[in-house]
């Protein structure tokens, strides 16, 4: 019911009160305080205290069941998703002690998972196939074990045995789109073999495509089959966006939408596959406005990414038009979601600050994107500065901050001032920040004539930028 709450009505709050309301009268069930858990790292403010909670909820739920599987899986790919795989691992292998024998096989392919992302391929084959050992051959699991195994030989290059274990994985599930993705990326990415990864994809696109023809139709089957081909289509016209061929690109996003009509993503990225591929601009810009349509309040981001657009064919008012648009019609939904409204008020600021519109609009639309920005979480996890709107909340407000620090150099010749926002924007990185930061702040120091201090500066960039932290893309 909880999740009924929150995932079809859209209603966080309302799922918390129902997961609250029942362990009032059960408060020793360990799904209830499972259910809890979860919701609060999906839900959650993401800042410590959110962090804290959500870690004493699995931790209640696993007192009350030692032997439940379930806490040990999400906990620990949570830690991993946040940056401490280690901790993570350690509460799977945890799990697995104490969950017995084929009950664990979900704890098996998790420890797999991180293992595998820790570059712990001995220890990750082990994780899975102790897992394939523990399910029947007819256990949906099999599927998710066998192809995780795969990824592992694909990886060390044994071609052929991570080939057996990916045909293995799907034999008895056809409908496994992790499964075919995963073996089309080991051809193109570890195999070089792009043909073969382009029929990996052909199979697979063309079964799904199929099997979905029973009678109600492609799309009325899309429509209850989840997301996870939408995936291998969107990575199917990536590797041909790759190699160059935008027209085979736009036509697997045709074969796509005429499957997931719904999904916003793909129209998206249709609208500017076809805008590579030279097609008239009337036709990119009503399948972006096919975009909105299907978006909705639910989201920012494709009027964001149509404003950019227009941005750059050099239309700084058409893209103002669509900016204001996005954020009326998304800031009348607020039910507390995050929905991309902190990187549409970046580049919404970026827009006017290029176009030469009045400075102060452009620093109230840099203050908008700092207060709709994430909260800040701890700083336990460390990775490459992203685009506002991207991964960890402390990387999207500091990249927010060195935008607005630029603005401040160069657009409004502020040095201290941007001095100020270079430093907030190493601070709130938390993990000792970017070099592009760091150098911002050394060009800020030169301004303000003090060598010692951009000395200082640039070599804490040369550092970063030497352990790869740079910015990516």
């Amino acid at each position: 019911m909880a999740r009924l709450t929150s995932n079809s009505l859209g209603s966080p709050s309302a799922a918390a009160r129902i997961l609250r309301a029942g362990l009032r009268s059960h408060p020793h069930d360990p799904y209830l305080w499972h259910g809890l858990a979860v919701h609060e790292t999906q839900h959650g403010a993401g800042d410590d205290a959110s962090v804290s909670l959500a870690r004493r909820y699995f931790r209640r739920a696993i007192a009350c069941r030692a032997d439940l599987p379930h806490p040990y899986h999400a906990w620990g790919l949570w830690e991993s998703r946040r940056g401490r795989p280690e901790m993570g691992l350690a509460i799977l292998r945890r799990g697995l002690e104490q969950v017995p024998g084929r009950e664990g096989h979900r704890l098996c392919h998790a420890c797999g998972t991180v293992e595998a992302r820790l570059g712990m391929w001995a220890r990750a084959e082990r994780s899975y196939r102790r897992g394939i050992a523990g399910v029947p051959a007819w256990h949906r699991a099999r599927s998710f074990l066998c192809t995780g195994l795969g990824a592992v030989y694909a990886k060390s290059r044994r071609r052929e045995r991570a080939r057996k274990y990916f045909r293995e994985g799907l034999r008895d599930n056809q409908r496994h789109a992790q499964g075919w993705a995963a073996w089309a990326l080991a051809e193109e990415r570890e195999f070089k073999d792009v043909e073969a990864a382009r029929k990996v994809y052909a199979e697979a696109v063309g079964r799904y495509e199929a099997s979905c023809r029973n009678g109600r139709g492609l799309r009325a089957s899309a429509r209850n089959s989840g997301n996870k081909w939408v995936t291998v289509y969107r990575h199917w016209a990536n590797l041909e966006k790759k190699e160059g061929d935008f027209k085979a690109a736009s036509d697997i996003y045709a074969r796509g939408v005429e499957a997931f009509d719904n999904d916003w993503k793909l129209w998206v990225d249709w609208a500017k596959t076809l805008y590579d591929d030279g097609e008239a601009i009337d036709l990119v810009e009503l399948t972006f406005e096919e975009a909105l349509t299907r978006a909705g309040t639910s989201t920012a981001d494709p009027y964001r990414t149509y404003a950019e657009y227009q941005m750059d064919l050099g239309r700084p008012y058409r893209a103002r038009a669509i900016f204001q648009h996005g954020a009326a019609t998304v800031s009348d939904s607020d039910d507390g979601r995050p929905r991309g409204l902190a990187p549409l008020f970046h580049s919404w600021a970026v827009c006017e600050w290029s176009a030469g519109g009045p400075p102060d609009r452009a620093a109230r639309l840099f203050d908008l994107a700092l207060q709709h920005a994430p909260a800040r979480s701890s700083p336990d996890a460390a990775g490459p500065p992203v685009r506002a709107g991207e991964g960890d909340a402390r990387l999207v407000r500091s990249w927010i901050l060195l935008s607005r620090a630029r603005f401040e150099l160069f657009g409004r010749e502020n040095a201290r001032l941007a001095g100020h926002y270079a430093s907030m924007a190493v601070v709130e990185h938390g993990g000792g920040g970017t070099p592009e930061a760091w150098t911002l702040w050394g060009d800020v120091a030169c301004r303000l004539r003090d060598p010692g201090h951009a000395r200082t500066c640039f070599e804490r960039a040369i550092e970063l930028r030497s352990r790869g932290r740079g910015k990516k893309g």
